[in-house]
């Protein structure tokens, strides 16, 4: 009921960049879009530079990419989509400002 839900809120709300958020990167999309593999293997895109991330999150793609939806690429890239919760946790992280925090 609505306790549950507070909880998640609570939950969602704290979650910070370097904890939360930069892990699943690491994990799962640094191989293409890091400082030393983006200009052959990421599109450009390095997401080790935050304002490169906070583009791709502003335009939609990053969202639209992990969940396979839009006319982006779905990534990671001919690999099974991220975990829902690996999602989930980025769409709270962005819908609370995507801070760098």
């Amino acid at each position: 009921g609505k306790q549950a839900g507070m909880t998640d809120v609570r939950q969602t709300v704290a979650m910070t960049y370097p904890t939360n958020i930069l892990p699943i990167l690491q994990a799962h999309c640094y191989k293409c879009h890091s400082a030393g593999s983006y200009k052959s293997s990421g599109s450009g895109l390095n997401f080790e530079d935050f304002s490169v991330l906070k583009a791709a999150i502003a335009s939609g793609n990053l969202l639209n990419a992990i969940q396979h939806m839009g006319n982006v690429t779905p990534m990671p890239l001919n690999l099974p989509a991220l975990s829902n919760c690996d999602i989930n946790k980025i769409k709270d992280w962005i819908n609370n400002g995507a801070l760098n925090n």
